[in-house]
């Protein structure tokens, strides 16, 4: 009899189960693409011009540029987590009657519950990895591997870091001509339109705070700039809109913490401001062999998540195994401003 972890019932579950409610992911990713092959084929611009980088084994991310012509092949990185499947143990201790149950409708019940608490585990550490990779590409314009050691870089990226009077804190800062020109300078170089800012709350409260903007909104009446700071979910604040260049303000703060590790760091650090076009970076799923027994033929798997059991290394106990494999990719490395404007 199949237990309650196998193969092909856990990875539909899975597909059911709600990840976690992200803004950075939501307002970033526009598509999610499941590959029918492992390694990726990415036409991706570097400031109008496209590169080419062929990636071999031993030379993971390293480009060639060829005159204007791109063609990247990449096999994106695993994310593979396990957990004690402890719904599989309980399964094989307390089939029929137990310690823990009267019988089998509770015993049934219980497994269901705690099949969905292991998804649930799963599926929220993995998407979180996503959001952790989008983070680090969208600061650094690398595309995190290796256990962040290694990556895949796209193109020429610069964080900007405003100091003197260009600071959002600085007093008689020109926030608005600042990101009016970093609009401009986006469209000149890659053709895109920014139209959404993301910073963390130390900067939404330098946007408020600032004097000179505030006195130039009374001036105006708040045609300048429509400010009506409103939470949207934890973590999540609407800040408001800026006519002038069709541009809306959130802030953001989630935290995230690498397994094993004591501390938590945030997802974006503090005084960071992105300046992006919404929906403009796309998720492929590379495909991957997968076994739903040991003793099983390996196939294809193509899909955003597969899950199984698999033996502990003592061999006692059964592991439940999630894996993943993703590659984050943005319409153009000069599509958006990453800053530290604090």
């Amino acid at each position: 009899m199949a237990g309650p972890y196998e193969a092909r019932k856990i990875t539909a579950a899975i597909e059911r189960v709600k990840r976690p409610v992200n803004f950075l992911w939501n307002i970033l990713i526009g598509k999610e693409i499941e590959e029918v092959v492992q390694e990726i084929e990415i036409h991706s611009k570097d400031n109008g011009r496209v590169r080419a980088a062929f990636v071999g084994p031993m030379s993971n991310g390293i480009l060639i540029e060829r005159d204007g012509f791109a063609v990247e092949r990449y096999k994106p990185p695993f994310i593979s987590l396990k957990i004690p499947a402890t719904a599989e143990s309980a399964y094989k201790q307390q089939f029929g009657e137990g310690i823990y149950v009267t019988g089998k409708k509770d015993l049934n019940k219980i497994l269901k519950k705690q099949v969905a608490e292991d998804l649930k585990t799963l599926k929220t550490i993995a998407h979180r990895t996503k959001i952790w990779a989008l983070s680090q590409l969208v600061m650094t314009g690398v595309f995190p591997m290796g256990n962040g050691k290694e990556g895949i870089k796209y193109g020429d990226f610069t964080l900007k870091v405003l100091t003197g009077t260009d600071k959002f804190d600085a007093e008689g800062s020109d926030i608005i001509g600042w990101l009016s020109n970093q609009k401009l300078e986006v469209q000149k170089n890659t053709g895109n339109v920014v139209d959404t800012v993301i910073v963390t709350p130390d900067v939404a409260r330098s946007i408020i705070n600032n004097k000179t903007l505030m006195e130039k909104i009374k001036i105006l009446n708040d045609t300048l700039i429509d400010l009506k700071p409103k939470e949207k979910e934890p973590g999540v604040s609407y800040i408001g809109y800026i006519p002038e260049i069709d541009t809306k303000i959130y802030s953001y703060m989630d935290w995230v913490k690498e397994y094993g590790k004591p501390t938590e760091e945030p997802i974006l650090p503090d005084g960071t401001l992105l300046y992006f076009k919404a929906k403009s970076f796309r998720v492929n799923y590379g495909s991957f062999s997968f076994r739903e027994k040991i003793t099983d033929r390996a196939k294809i798997f193509v899909g955003k998540e597969a899950v199984k059991t698999v033996p502990s290394s003592e061999g006692n106990t059964d592991l439940l195994e999630l894996k993943s494999s993703p590659l984050i990719i943005p319409e153009d490395a000069q599509g958006w401003i990453a800053a530290k404007v604090i």
